[in-house]
């Protein structure tokens, strides 16, 4: 009798992971970790999608990357951010958001990767050269595309499928604080509430201060428009993050509302980081007395970590004889904003030039024991 034939098994293939794998897979990891803190940091759009693209090129071998984002207005695809060369194939055709491929991938909200383009450079297209390998992701938040991230290199095989989801992750981690931003300028375009503190908005306050001006018309009443600027918040968020301003922003918002008497407002002026009080029924010396009080207790208020932090301060006064909101024929509404932007001025001219800085700073050493 013939032996059996030996039978095996075909041989599981291996799933582990090569430590170049792994170290890829970690610079992916690193990078969009740090996008994620970025954008957090930097509020306004073209500035963090500009570093985003520097920090993503660390990793992501693209020659050219461009960041479209959609316009409000015309409703189609703008750059804002490139690196390189501006970067989108077939320009030449149109989309309901624009033209390009860009517009497409916006449209479908697919992401498109090819790796082995052999088409040759359009000759009218002098800073549009021919790409070997393209990437398109789209930017989307709640299933609608605010934008695209395109990249290019005019080597073919340029990227891989880890490339595009690393850019797929770190587009949609840059649209939500993108839209959020735009929610919230929006918001403060009209009369309200600020979301961070729970004070009134700009728009709000102006508000008030021109009814208040009203009443002074007709019965002669006055009163004084306070600013506290504090600039060197900017300086907090670069350093230590949105959050930690946030913080910031709110114990002093608590502390103002604390020290203002029941008559008083206290608002704050987005974007800047400074805060509003209007002050019914006081003159130049009740002001003066309230400033002093206001950022002596803002001054000694143990913010984060026992830091302190010491604010410009600013005021205008009504009824004034010359200079902002003077104009006896202008409307409440024109004097009103006229007064908090001079405040305003004057706070943040104050600020500038403090020999103490308006930041949080690290408390002295006794403090800290």
């Amino acid at each position: 009798m013939s032996p059996r034939a030996k039978q095996t098994k075909p041989r599981a293939k291996s799933t582990r992971r090569t430590p170049a794998a792994n170290e890829g897979a970690a610079a992916r990891l690193a990078a969009l970790a740090d996008i994620v803190a970025l954008v957090r940091e930097r509020p306004d759009a073209a500035d963090a999608l500009g570093r985003a693209l520097d920090r993503l090129g660390e990793t992501v071998a693209f020659e050219s990357a461009t960041f479209f984002l959609l316009d409000d207005l015309s409703g189609e695809l703008q750059p804002v951010a490139t690196r390189g060369a501006h970067v989108d194939l077939i320009p030449e055709v149109r989309f309901d958001l624009g033209v390009g491929l860009s517009s497409w991938v916006a449209r479908t909200g697919r992401p498109v990767l090819l790796s082995d383009l052999r088409g040759e450079a359009r000759p009218d297209a002098v800073d549009a050269p021919r790409h070997g390998s393209f990437v398109s992701v789209p930017m989307v938040v709640n299933k609608v595309s605010i934008g695209v991230l395109n990249a290019g290199s005019r080597q073919p095989g340029a990227f891989n499928e880890a490339d595009r989801d690393l850019l797929v992750a770190a587009a949609a981690a840059l649209a939500a604080p993108i839209v959020a931003r735009r929610a919230a300028r929006e918001a403060d375009r009209r009369p309200g509430t600020d979301p961070a503190t729970g004070l009134p908005n700009r728009l709000a306050f102006e508000e008030r201060v021109a009814e208040a001006i009203e009443r002074g018309r007709r019965y002669a009443e006055r009163c004084a428009i306070v600013v506290l600027s504090f600039d060197g918040l900017a300086a907090v968020r670069r350093t230590a993050g949105e959050s930690v301003a946030g913080e910031a922003l709110a114990a002093i918002a608590g502390v103002l509302m604390a020290r203002a008497r029941q008559s008083d407002l206290v608002a704050r002026l987005v974007p800047e980081d400074a805060f509003a009080l209007l002050l019914p029924h006081q003159g130049a010396d009740a002001a003066g007395r309230a400033v002093a009080r206001l950022a002596a207790t803002i001054a000694r208020h143990p913010f984060a970590d026992h830091r302190r932090c010491m604010p410009g301060t600013g005021v205008a006064l009504w009824p004034v004889a010359t200079g902002p909101g003077a104009d006896a024929f202008a409307s409440a509404a024109t004097c009103a904003q006229e007064l908090v932007a001079a405040a305003l001025a004057a706070a943040r001219a104050d600020s500038a030039a403090r020999a103490t800085p308006t930041a949080l700073t690290p408390p002295a050493p006794a403090e800290a024991a």
